[in-house]
């Protein structure tokens, strides 16, 4: 999170604005992006727009929605992989932790997955930072 704050921190005029906006352009951006970008996805390439019907690439079911929620906040940002690792440990009800048949295997991302995506993102966010310095 340090690297990728850093990185972001070049964005703001001055570091008071960065203190007051970065935390809302996180929540926003991406915790709250993500699903925001899951969902036009769906309704587009779902064909569950009018038009649309010749597009039909995904028929996810909500399971399989939350599960895709889960995986692009944890790959687009170091706050939406936290998000998604805490989201894990509190073990919710409507979280597709499991698979329940063999044909349905919607996944909520796992501990390892979420780990290896932060060292990742830990590598290059400090590589951004470096160049940018």
């Amino acid at each position: 999170l340090v690297s990728f704050a850093h990185v972001f921190s070049y964005g703001f005029e001055g570091p008071m604005v960065c203190v007051g906006a970065f935390p809302i352009i996180n929540i926003l951006g991406f915790v709250v992006g993500p699903m925001i970008l899951v969902v036009v996805f769906t309704l587009v390439f779902g064909g569950t727009l009018s038009g649309t019907d010749s597009i039909k690439l995904v028929n996810w079911n909500p399971e399989e929605l939350i599960a895709a929620f889960g995986w692009v906040a944890a790959i687009m940002s170091p706050v939406g992989n936290l998000f998604s690792t805490l989201l894990r440990v509190t073990n919710l009800d409507f979280l597709p932790l499991d698979a329940k048949s063999d044909d349905y295997d919607p996944s909520w991302p796992t501990y390892g997955a979420c780990y290896l995506i932060l060292w990742i993102q830990l590598v290059a966010f400090a590589a951004l930072a470096y160049l940018k310095d």
